[in-house]
């Protein structure tokens, strides 16, 4: 995954900052967790830990538009008898949110997301 170029300031990348934190994201999970046994492909990052809490069985999703990777990612976490959660990089259509309801996956809301770049 390329990296970003750095910005001086949240004003400076006000407009991509949150595609920039995604990124970082990602990229953050599939470094640190495929390790780990997490699994990965180019739209998608899956951990099965087995921990119960949602944030050790997940998928991340890079694309809220590709239903057969979506579908891909969060199928063996279907078969576990944990909390599973999906994180949608790029936000979830209404289309993508029927897919992940269809499986028994419920929206809890956006995130909150906030940022500080020191001096900036």
């Amino acid at each position: 995954m390329p990296s970003s170029p750095p910005v001086v300031s949240i004003a400076a990348c006000a407009d991509t900052i949150g595609a920039r934190v995604a990124g970082h994201l990602d990229h953050l999970w599939r470094l640190a967790m495929q390790p780990q046994g997490g699994v990965a492909d180019a739209d998608w990052f899956r951990l099965i830990s087995g921990e119960p809490h949602p944030l050790g069985n997940l998928a991340i999703l890079a694309w809220d538009d590709h239903d057969e990777a979506a579908i891909a990612a969060v199928t063996p976490l279907l078969s576990i008898a944990q909390p599973s959660a999906v994180i949608c990089l790029h936000g979830a259509s209404e289309h993508l949110a029927g897919v992940l309801a269809a499986r028994g996956f419920q929206d809890v809301g956006a995130v909150p997301l906030f940022v500080r770049m020191p001096g900036g």
